[in-house]
């Protein structure tokens, strides 16, 4: 886009694996999620394995809707930016907020 790129890319498996961590909250949901889905009156194994399937499919299609619409201006503010392209000229800026 005709300027110099700035941000480093450079983090360590294990820095990379400790920042999608902290984000996700992993360590901290998956044994309160397993014990609510286990019990049998909320649908036992079944329901987990088939919801973490449904689940999936539709945080790829929302992940591959965001790539394709930040890939074609490739910032750091591409969602924001997006956003507030997409959203009626009078919600703007409260979209881009909420991105």
């Amino acid at each position: 886009m005709g300027y110099k790129q700035e941000l480093k890319r450079d983090w360590s498996l294990l820095q990379n694996f400790g920042v999608s961590f902290s984000i996700i909250s992993v360590i901290t949901g998956i044994p309160s999620l397993f014990l609510f889905g286990l019990c049998a009156r909320q649908g036992g194994p079944v329901l987990m394995v088939w919801g973490w399937v449904v689940v999936a499919f539709f945080t790829m299609m929302v992940g591959a809707a965001m790539a394709e619409i930040c890939s074609s201006t490739p910032t750091s503010g591409g969602p924001y930016f997006w956003a507030a392209k997409l959203a009626p000229p009078k919600h703007a800026a409260f979209a881009s907020w909420v991105c």
